[in-house]
C-alpha cells in the first residue's frame, strides 16, 4: 500500500477532527490558513475547507465546511488516483533498474522450455548477472513445480544468489513454447539477488496480476522494444 501525505487546511477544530476520523493516518498536518501552505513541506494531497481562488495545487480537493459524504467520496477518489500514480512511479523505477535491452527478445523458435532457458541463462551469464549453475537451479525449480500457468512462465531459482537482480523478457506470440505441456507466449526469467528481494517481489507480484488477464498479455506481446514493454506495463497497471 502506498503512503499518502495529506495536508488539511481547516479553520475549524471540530471539522478537522471529523476529517481525521475519516482519513485518519493520512493527514500529515493541519493548518488554519491557506497562507501557510507555501511554508510547509510538500504533501501529496491538499484538502481545504477554505476556498482557494488562485495558484491551486494540482492535487487539491475543496470541500464544504461541514464535510458531508460527497466530500468524503471526492477525497477517497483523489487519494486512490494518487496511490495508483505513486505505484506506477515506483514500479517503473524498479523495472528500469532490473531491465536490460540485451534481455529482450521476440518470436524465437525453441523446441521446448529447456532450450529457451538455456538461451536466456547463457546471455544473462555473459552479462554478469548469474553463475553458470543458475540454469540447473532453474530446472530444479521447474522439476518441483512448473512456473508456467496458461500463456505465461516466470522461471527463477529458489535461491536468491544472483550477482545482480535482472529480468529477461521473451515474447513469443508467433511461436509459443511447449512448457511442460502448456503453450507459453510470455516468459519472464528472473535473476534475484538477496539484497534486492523487495524489488523482485514488487515487480513479480504486479506483473503476475497484470498478465493473468489475456487482453493485457496480448497487448504486451505486441511490444517491439523493452522500453515499449515497460511503458505499456505502467500504462496498464491499476
Amino acid at each position: 500500500m502506498e503512503d499518502i501525505n495529506v495536508l488539511l487546511v481547516c479553520g475549524s477544530g471540530a471539522s478537522s477532527g471529523f476529517m481525521a476520523a475519516n482519513i485518519r493516518k493520512q493527514i500529515k498536518k493541519v493548518i488554519t490558513s491557506i497562507d501557510e501552505v507555501d511554508k510547509i513541506e510538500k504533501s501529496d494531497l491538499l484538502i481545504s475547507i477554505i476556498p482557494i481562488f488562485e495558484n491551486i495545487p494540482k492535487n487539491t480537493v475543496i470541500i464544504t465546511p461541514f464535510i458531508n459524504y460527497k466530500d468524503i467520496d471526492m477525497i477517497k477518489e483523489k487519494i486512490e488516483k494518487i496511490k495508483i500514480n505513486k505505484k506506477k512511479i515506483r514500479l517503473k523505477r524498479h523495472l528500469v533498474k532490473i531491465s536490460n535491452p540485451k534481455f529482450f527478445y521476440r518470436n524465437l523458435e525453441f523446441k521446448n522450455d529447456k532450450e529457451a532457458l538455456r538461451f536466456m541463462t547463457k546471455i544473462m551469464e555473459e552479462e554478469g548477472y548469474i553463475e553458470k549453475s543458475y540454469y540447473n537451479e532453474i530446472l530444479e525449480r521447474e522439476n518441483r513445480a512448473s512456473t508456467a500457468f496458461g500463456h505465461i512462465a516466470v522461471p527463477h531459482s529458489m535461491r536468491m544468489n544472483a550477482k545482480k537482480t535482472g529480468i529477461f523478457i521473451l515474447l513469443n506470440e508467433k511461436y509459443p513454447i511447449n512448457w511442460n505441456g502448456q503453450l507459453v507466449k510470455i516468459v519472464l526469467l528472473f535473476a534475484i539477488n538477496e539484497y534486492e528481494r523487495e524489488i523482485f517481489y514488487d515487480v513479480y507480484d504486479n506483473l503476475i496480476v497484470l498478465l493473468l488477464e489475456e487482453e493485457n498479455a496480448y497487448k504486451l506481446t505486441e511490444c517491439v522494444t523493452y522500453k515499449q514493454f515497460i511503458k505499456e506495463i505502467i500504462r496498464l497497471i491499476k
